[in-house]
């Protein structure tokens, strides 16, 4: 265990790829802008910081200190919104299961939104055939509640999975769970991302106002109804727990 003492020394000669949620593209940005080790971003004022790269920055700055107000849960758990969905029959191929993933992400997306909740690490969870359970995290650097990012998150994870298995179920999940503060801060570094928000913001206006049928993304459109996702928070005694 490292001391609160001990933190700045140990963190500052380690690149900044090792912090989670820096990826390639920022770090390359990050290098062009000589930052390279956790000790130059702990150099850098968190106003400096947050001015260049916004929320994203001011993240940057408490994490290079080694400062994290998520809190610990002494018993293991972690609270935590998830969705899932058992297959009428196995599934092995990515295009279906992707397909399955996108779905129940809406699922859990209308969920965090409705609650007002965001989280700031994606679980992917598959049952194989034979029953055995696989889950996957990735810790992300700015909370999210948008489908697009948990589903390309799971994505992500689900690509690394396939490998001729048939799954007989498929479930995403977020954890690291805080109430919305009324935005979902894009990454001012990648426009593509500021689009796709912007998009599904506005999915979400024409659905609140026409239901949520009336916009229909092209991968789920004519697909046959799944089974109800199991929404973990809808049962009381399961808010709080992670499964």
């Amino acid at each position: 265990m490292i001391g609160q003492a001990e933190t700045l020394p140990f963190l500052a000669p380690r690149p900044i790829s090792l912090i989670y949620g820096v990826g390639k593209v920022f770090a390359e940005t990050l290098r062009r802008d000589g930052l390279v080790t956790i000790g130059q971003l702990q150099a850098e004022p968190s106003e400096t910081l947050t001015r260049r790269y916004g929320e994203t920055g001011a993240r940057l700055a408490r994490l290079a200190r080694g400062e994290d107000s998520r809190r610990i849960s002494p018993d293991g758990e972690m609270k935590t919104v998830s969705s899932e969905t058992t297959f009428t029959s196995d599934i092995s191929s990515l295009d279906s299961l992707s397909t399955q993933l996108l779905q129940v992400t809406e699922r859990l997306s209308e969920r965090l939104k409705a609650k007002g909740l965001v989280g700031d690490t994606v679980t992917l969870k598959l049952k194989s055939a034979g029953f055995r359970l696989r889950t996957r995290a990735r810790h992300l650097m700015i909370p999210t509640q948008l489908a697009n990012v948990i589903y390309e998150t799971g994505l992500s994870l689900l690509e690394r999975e396939v490998d001729g298995t048939a799954f007989r179920l498929i479930g995403i999940g977020v954890s690291g769970i805080d109430a919305a503060d009324g935005t979902d801060p894009a990454d001012l570094l990648e426009p593509a991302v500021a689009r796709r928000a912007a998009a599904e913001r506005a999915m979400d206006r024409v659905r609140t106002r026409f239901g949520r049928t009336a916009v229909v993304r092209g991968k789920l459109y004519q697909q046959t109804p799944a089974p109800q996702p199991a929404d973990l928070l809808d049962d009381d005694q399961n808010e709080g727990k992670t499964r």
